[in-house]
């Protein structure tokens, strides 16, 4: 570069520092995925690259200078052809119409198949250990029970020495597993439930279903043991005749 009279000189000062923006262009092109961009950038590359290389080797920068002219080509005739076709009008989504919480709950009960009957208990009621309650009234409270869950009692608190703490319910095998699922639609779970196997009794921490004393579907959840040991029992019976 020495050998170069001073105007050359600074025309490939300015070259090389043409390329080095132009690289530069093409990677930050790249990397936004801005074609146009990017195209533009390798056709001043190629240019520039095509100008500087004009007398030291002719053949290389001719052929820099096609593929410059052919990237520049190419990138018009895209340019030319989006602008001719007009681009796809986006298409809006249908809308959904609102839907009010009245319609929700029509639609659940059209799934469910009919309104749940009227709640006649919903709370939960403390059994300590060797005592039962009849859990058809919501005022129930827990009385001894020599003969364990007989009659009205539909529970009956059971253990001993060598028996782990158990629930034991009236009618007998009349404990069926819950499937789980919104308290709000337990009724209908265990009517389904209640078509399934029974158990002849219920652990801590169990969900059941079962027919209380007075022929009544119920739900009950088994959800503590206090510290002296009585059982925490959340009961919901509902105003139905069991099949």
């Amino acid at each position: 570069m020495d050998s170069l009279n001073p105007n050359t000189r600074l025309l490939v000062l300015i070259g090389i520092a043409a390329n080095i923006l132009g690289v530069v262009s093409a990677v930050v092109s790249w990397v936004r995925a801005d074609t146009l961009f990017l195209a533009l950038s390798i056709i001043a590359v190629a240019l520039v690259a095509a100008a500087l290389l004009r007398r030291r080797n002719l053949r290389l920068a001719v052929t820099l200078l096609s593929l410059g002219c052919l990237v520049l080509g190419g990138t018009i005739a895209v340019r030319v052809d989006h602008w001719i076709t007009p681009s796809a009008p986006a298409v809006a989504a249908p809308s959904t119409p609102a839907t009010s919480t009245n319609s929700t709950t029509e639609a659940a009960t059209a799934v469910s198949g009919s309104t749940a009957p009227r709640t006649l208990v919903d709370t939960d009621f403390v059994l300590p250990r060797k005592m039962a309650i009849d859990v058809d009234s919501k005022a129930s409270q827990a009385v001894d029970a020599p003969d364990g869950a007989t009659g009205k009692l539909d529970f009956f608190h059971d253990w001993g020495q060598v028996m782990s703490d158990r629930v034991d319910v009236v009618r007998a095998p009349n404990v069926f597993s819950y499937s789980g699922g919104a308290l709000s639609k337990a009724y209908f779970t265990c009517k389904g439930d209640l078509e399934k196997s029974p158990y002849s009794f219920a652990g801590e921490s169990s969900q059941f279903c079962f027919v209380t004393s007075d022929g009544h579907p119920a739900y009950g959840d088994i959800r503590r043991s206090r510290d002296d040991h009585a059982f925490v029992i959340h009961v919901i019976v509902w105003d139905a005749t069991a099949s």
